[in-house]
């Protein structure tokens, strides 16, 4: 299984609801020397084609704790 091949974490996302109740993911991905980048993740509700990706994953304004709280 792949989950067990991966050995360092390299961000944290939490589960969130916008103001319209759809949930998306929340939290930071680390760049090691550069810091932890916040990032959010949607959902793709307007795929144009099976290839298209199903999710989009956008650099968010907040931090880690507006998310969700503190890090392992």
């Amino acid at each position: 299984m792949i989950r067990d091949q991966i050995k360092v974490p390299v961000g944290y996302l939490w589960i969130k609801k916008d103001k319209q109740g759809r949930e998306f993911l929340g939290g930071v991905i680390s760049l090691g020397l550069f810091g932890e980048v916040p990032i959010v993740v949607f959902k793709e509700d307007n795929k144009t084609n099976e290839k298209a990706a199903d999710y989009i994953i956008k650099v968010a304004t907040v931090t880690h704790t507006q998310f969700g709280g503190e890090k392992e």
